[in-house]
């Protein structure tokens, strides 16, 4: 059993920094689930496990990743460390930051996927006290909004880059009878501040351009224009082919989903 390691407030900041840096590796794994990971970087061997059962390849880097991010020594707080290392767990940046679920390439972006644990601690922080929302960035918030989306069911869900995405944020396709592709396109915004039409119209001018895409969502943690709907260039497409989702709508998918991938 290995002994409790006192840290002080400088180990804390260290703690963070390194919880906040993706972590790249190789592993060696046995038909029987025993492996070895090393920095892809440096070679060093990080940790020896095994994981049960018949797992996906992804499965299978994902569940190394939660060992080795959970693999720390049993440590001990006290006094200021304590209330500091407190602060920053309760932060959803942080949270976001420190635990993001691993994703591959895709053409369009990165592809999500799985879950990540956190996406449910980060969700049923802001849904309780939606001014939350504010201590996370745009682009972990695109992050949370791509996540949403698997977990309503779309079997492939791409987070776009943050430039050259032609407004589109994410974009999510479900296949089968009715097959459908999602042009999202997410905007974090403070309380009283609005959607403009020019940004809605954006969006209708990335569909038109775009021919395989079936509808756009535009979700915004604020509001819209009070006349959006009623705009003459943007009301005939909703809400088939358009879809806004203000705050409350927004809040209240993201409540039901937790609920639903909780069960």
């Amino acid at each position: 059993m290995l002994n409790a390691v006192k840290i002080d407030v400088s180990m804390v900041d260290d703690f963070f920094k390194m919880q906040a840096k993706p972590i790249r590796f190789r592993y060696d794994i046995d038909d029987k689930g025993n492996y070895k990971a090393f920095n892809a970087e440096t070679g060093e061997l990080l940790q020896v496990g095994m994981l049960a059962g018949k797992l996906t390849p992804e499965q299978i880097r994902w569940g190394i990743y939660q060992n080795l991010r959970d693999g720390l020594p049993t440590f001990t707080l006290e006094g200021e460390a304590l209330a500091k290392y407190i602060a920053l767990m309760e932060r959803p940046e942080m949270a976001v930051s420190a635990i993001l679920t691993p994703e591959k390439d895709a053409p369009e972006g990165r592809l999500i996927t799985s879950f990540s644990v956190t996406w449910m601690q980060i969700v049923q922080t802001v849904t309780t006290d939606w001014s939350k929302i504010e201590e996370i960035s745009p682009t972990k918030w695109e992050e949370i909004i791509a996540e949403a989306y698997k977990r309503e069911g779309f079997d492939e869900v791409t987070l776009t880059p943050h430039s050259g995405d032609y407004g589109r944020d994410v974009i999510a396709i479900k296949r089968g009878i009715g097959t459908i592709k999602i042009i999202g396109s997410v905007k974090k915004y403070k309380t009283g501040l609005l959607v403009k039409h020019d940004d809605v119209r954006a969006l209708l001018g990335v569909l038109s351009g775009e021919q395989d895409a079936s509808k756009g969502i535009l979700s915004t943690t604020s509001g819209f224009a009070p006349t959006i709907p009623t705009d003459p260039f943007i009301k005939p497409f909703l809400p088939t082919r358009l879809e806004l989702m203000d705050g409350p709508t927004l809040k209240a998918w993201l409540t039901d989903l937790a609920k639903k991938t909780a069960s």
